[in-house]
């Protein structure tokens, strides 16, 4: 619970776990704000996520995810769901279980982009690369975060 300094509440968030020890429900109110939310979590026999669900206020569900997994439980797709759009992310891994790289397709199945990721050799991220491959209005947004370590002895 996050409070003013009057004792106001600003922020409440509330956990809910399964048997398993997994999140299966979280609550975040800001009355000061006028949001509330509550996300709700589907698992697996084996405990691996395949649904999220996010409900506003009215217990109304406003956007949905939808996860499939390979069979190291890796999650390979994401569906993306609300009331104005819909998006599915395909992902790759690296034999190190790292994310190399996320294909973004529209409601329409249209390739929209993709992020490409490397690592270096203990998995820390070098380069975050975003490829547009559908030009909006205002031309395509194409961009690569480069990541730099410096190491203190």
């Amino acid at each position: 619970m996050v409070t003013d300094a009057e004792g106001n509440v600003l922020k409440e968030t509330s956990f809910v776990f399964n048997d398993k020890g997994d999140l299966i429900e979280d609550y975040e109110i800001a009355p000061n704000e006028g949001f509330e939310f509550k996300r709700v979590n589907e698992f697996n026999d084996k405990g691996v996520k395949i649904a999220t669900y996010i409900h506003n206020e009215d217990d109304i569900t406003v956007e949905k995810y939808f996860y499939d997994e390979n069979d190291a439980d890796k999650i390979v797709k994401i569906i993306e769901e609300n009331a104005n759009n819909k998006n599915t992310i395909e992902m790759e891994y690296d034999n190190n279980g790292n994310v190399i790289l996320q294909r973004i397709f529209d409601k329409n199945d249209n390739f929209d982009s993709e992020i490409i990721k490397t690592y270096d050799a203990n998995n820390n991220p070098l380069e975050v690369k975003v490829v547009s491959h559908r030009v909006k209005q205002g031309g395509a947004l194409n961009y690569a975060l480069i990541y730099e370590y410096e190491f203190y002895n």
